[in-house]
């Protein structure tokens, strides 16, 4: 069931790029390729990123009197899990946007 539950996230997040590739595509068909992959690649793995960056930031700015038992490491794991979802999904989101940005 939890493989199951990985593809179809897996084909939720693949499908966003996707689809912004072709909409790119077809909005600023001027555009150069690099910058229709770069536009349609960055938004997801970017939020993530800057969602994950500012747990980090908390967790690593916080007082030892201000977090509980193992809180902070906790928020620290949860930070660095989120950066390295992040890159996995610029490299998933670049290679998507690949298949689908047309060739000239």
């Amino acid at each position: 069931m939890a493989a199951l539950g990985l593809l179809i996230m897996a084909v939720v997040l693949a499908a966003v790029p996707y689809a912004l590739a072709v909409l790119i595509g077809r909005v600023r068909p001027d555009w150069p390729r690099g910058r229709q992959l770069a536009a349609s690649a960055l938004p997801l793995p970017l939020v993530l990123a800057l969602g994950s960056a500012g747990v980090l930031f908390d967790a690593s700015t916080r007082s030892a009197d201000a977090c509980g038992k193992d809180v902070c490491s906790f928020l620290t794991v949860l930070g660095l899990g989120g950066l390295l979802l992040a890159a996995f999904l610029l490299v998933l989101g670049f290679a998507v946007a690949n298949v689908a940005t047309p060739r000239r």
